[in-house]
């Protein structure tokens, strides 16, 4: 087992393995000193990665535990929530947005200004429209929407007015007190908040990935920093690639310095070959705002190749498939992926577009259909989520309209007792029925599995991600887009720029493949730092 020390901060590039290092710190708290998993809060960004913590600290433990005995495994929005009992049912959703901006003066919704916007399946926001995306960053960053707007370029200015923006702001704050709504922001902002004696107190608390971090957010951690026994941050400034979204990377830096914590620097890569580490040190040091560090590459070479374009590509990613290696194929901007979608499509190889939180959800909803068309009972609120992959037209909405009431939220039903009373039109299998809120490629990938015999949960060998939304993930082959948006100016931008492409090709386990600029493309000047040598393609 590891020593267990007070508070620790660990400082690990790529691949050195800072989870790991924080699931054995659990583990120790556990084993040698009897702490109840209970006790131990867990915050990661996502809930896909708190579940796996759980799975990859429960096996250490021989799968002993059950997933309620680390309930405190979770997203610090879901900690924060638990904590804010009262808010549990008044937080806005992707209706509650919607309605709003039916509201909202049409000056706000022009053609430039589009109004998408909806909210995740935790009800977090997402939004196109730069007027409500400058509040977010407002309130994440902890400053009034006035220096928010001054600290604006001057081409944002050009499409964002300063008397619209604190308009809006008005109106959205009205619309939420009128209706009794919270958004996310102001959830986190009550629970810092809170006084002491409401917040929980942990044996442990573990904050993983903390250079994402927003200044809001800081405040809730160091909350929950003030009740713990003792705490442990990991991270790495090298990676912060969420600035531009309100990421506090100073206060991140701080925790090296801070006497209280003792500092511990992760030094060799489980992940980065000694080709790839090369490339990654050459643009990571040209990022002139950086904790100083070294570590050092895993044993094996690597290889680094140069491509024309995804076309040429096609060799290369067959004999990925067939030999049974992960693929990434990733790009700073989402829509050069299509042009890859197309290539796999040809191939007839399956892919997952890694970066939609929605997937859990959907695999989900798949089993709860299975189990549902098998004769199993349900309950109505998880019947109410399946009712939502169901296409208006098919009944659903008609049944409700006829006057029948709706399943109620903890009594159970049989997928017969919704066809006979409660407007069920359908009950056919889950990739005939599921067309709302599913994407084609979606329904190709887990029809796919289902052909093959595989279980739903099984890891895609091929996915296709922004750099953004890859964060911790891996690929024994990564085809790097080295195309950017030219929307840098700043020396903050250009640094989180380097950070980005960074974090791009240190994904790579083996093979890094980097494709040629596209026509009339800003790009990457990843083949000017150095001769890159071509290899062969293992």
């Amino acid at each position: 087992m590891t020593t267990l020390h007070s508070n620790i901060f660990f400082l690990g590039p790529p691949g050195t393995g800072k989870t790991y290092e924080c699931l054995e710190q659990v583990a120790s708290e556990i084993g040698a000193k009897n702490t109840k998993p209970i006790n131990i809060a867990y915050l990661s960004f996502t809930r896909i990665a708190a579940g796996e913590a759980f799975k990859r600290i429960n096996k250490k433990f021989d799968n002993i535990y059950e997933e309620k005995d680390f309930d405190n495994f979770r997203t610090l929005h879901s900690m924060c929530l638990r904590n804010l009992p009262d808010l549990k049912d008044s937080i806005m959703s992707s209706s509650d947005y919607k309605e709003f901006g039916s509201l909202v003066p049409v000056n706000y919704q022009t053609k430039k200004l589009s109004w998408k916007i909806e909210a995740d399946s935790r009800g977090k926001l997402k939004t196109d429209n730069p007027y409500l995306a400058q509040i977010q960053l407002a309130n994440n960053r902890m400053i009034t929407l006035e220096e928010q707007y001054n600290n604006l370029k001057a081409e944002e200015k050009a499409y964002i007015r300063k008397d619209m923006l604190i308009s809006l702001d008005i109106q959205f704050k009205k619309f939420k007190k009128d209706r009794g709504l919270y958004d996310f922001d102001d959830m986190l902002l009550l629970f810092s908040k809170l006084p002491d004696n409401l917040v929980p107190s942990f044996d442990l608390l573990v904050v993983d990935e903390a250079q994402d971090c927003s200044k809001l957010q800081w405040r809730c951690i160091r909350k929950l920093e003030s009740r713990a026994k003792r705490t442990i941050v990991a991270g790495d400034d090298d990676q912060a690639i969420y600035v531009w979204a309100g990421s506090d990377v100073a206060t991140f830096r701080s925790f090296y310095d801070n006497p209280k914590y003792k500092n511990i620097q992760l030094k060799e890569s489980k992940r980065v070959p000694a080709m790839i580490h090369s490339l990654a040190e050459k643009i990571i040091q040209k990022d002139t705002d950086r904790l100083p560090k070294l570590y050092k590459p895993k044993k094996e070479k690597g290889a680094i190749f140069h491509s024309p374009g995804i076309n040429h590509c096609r060799g290369i990613i067959q004999v990925s498939v067939d030999r049974g290696h992960s693929l990434l194929i990733l790009c700073s901007i989402h829509r050069h992926l299509y042009d890859a979608e197309q290539v796999l499509k040809d191939l007839k190889i399956k892919y997952y577009y890694a970066e939609e939180s929605s997937k859990t959800s959907l695999i989900n909803a798949i089993k709860l259909w299975n189990r549902w068309k098998e004769g199993e009972k349900l309950r109505g609120e998880h019947i109410k989520t399946l009712y939502g992959y169901l296409e208006t037209g098919t009944g659903v909405e008609r049944g409700y309209k006829s006057g029948r009431k709706a399943p109620q939220d903890l009594e159970e039903y049989t997928l017969q007792d919704c066809m006979k009373s409660y407007g069920l039109l359908v009950n056919g299998e889950w990739h005939e029925v599921f067309r709302k809120n599913v994407k084609e490629s979606d329904l190709i990938y887990f029809k796919g599995l289902e052909d093959e015999g595989k279980d739903y949960d099984t890891p895609p060998l091929v996915r296709l991600s922004t750099i953004n939304s890859i964060k911790g993930a891996e690929a024994h082959n990564v085809i790097l887009y080295p195309d950017i948006s030219g929307n840098e100016k700043t020396k903050q931008e250009i640094n989180e720029l380097h950070r980005k492409m960074y974090v791009g090709v240190t994904r790579a386990q083996q093979n890094l493949v980097i494709l040629h600029p596209r026509k009339n493309s800003l790009s990457y000047p990843l083949n000017h730092l150095g001769r890159l040598t071509r290899e062969e393609f293992v």
